[in-house]
């Protein structure tokens, strides 16, 4: 392969370059460049005028003002939800009992994990006050935890709720009370017919006031429903 020089035209001592002239389809087009938007293009707050007119079916129940000087008063949130003072008042009782039926649900849960493992590796004869213990504690934990889901979903009866959760905290207080401390005494003194007779009477006492305490429970709810509705 040889290289040669190729010989460019010269004209008087002077080099000409090949031009070439632009087309219309070649002119260059120099990019548009549009700002990014900022939050001032674009609405952040929305005024809503309302009008309306509300219906309180039972004011006394809520309010202890006299209707001629009830003036209302809304909390505004900013969903744009609005809210009254009893409401207030009342998720903050509910949010308080939540979170006390939580720390003892937790403390059941506990005490029901740890007797169930006790009763499982103890070597004894007798396991009658430990599964006397380990079924107060998973019936107290059962009978809370409709209890918690009645706060967390508007889908639960709240009458069987209330059933539910009375009869499982009378079970575990009579278990306790007159099972595990009634049996340790009856045998403490040389099966006492007295302890007997005290224990069938706190038991009888203890169902009592849990039949009373849930006729009372219903007779009052149904006094409010036909308040409401004939409001």
């Amino acid at each position: 392969m040889t290289l040669a020089a190729i010989p460019t035209p010269t004209s008087t001592g002077q080099h000409f370059l090949p031009t070439v002239n632009p087309s219309p389809s070649t002119l260059h087009v120099l990019p548009r460049i549009t700002p990014a938007p900022s939050t001032d293009d674009y609405p952040t707050q929305v005024v809503v005028a309302l009008t309306t007119t509300i219906l309180i079916p039972d004011y006394s129940l809520y309010y202890d003002t006299p209707i001629s000087q009830f003036s209302p008063n809304y909390q505004a949130l900013s969903d744009g939800s609005l809210i009254a003072s009893p409401y207030r008042l009342e998720l903050q009782q509910d949010n308080g009992v939540l979170l006390l039926l939580s720390i003892l649900v937790t403390i059941f849960l506990r005490n029901a994990l740890v007797s169930g493992n006790y009763l499982r590796r103890i070597k004894v004869q007798r396991k009658v006050i430990f599964r006397m213990l380990f079924a107060s504690q998973v019936i107290a934990f059962v009978g809370l935890v409709p209890k918690i889901a009645s706060f967390l979903t508007p889908r639960v009866n709240c009458r069987s709720v209330e059933i539910v959760f009375a009869i499982s905290s009378t079970s575990s207080i009579v278990i306790i009370m007159t099972g595990i401390f009634g049996y340790k005494a009856y045998k403490c003194l040389a099966n006492s017919i007295l302890v007997l007779v005290t224990l069938a009477i706190l038991t009888i006492g203890a169902v009592g006031v849990l039949i009373q305490s849930q006729t009372l429970f219903g007779s009052f709810q149904q006094f409010i429903t036909r308040k409401l509705l004939t409001n």
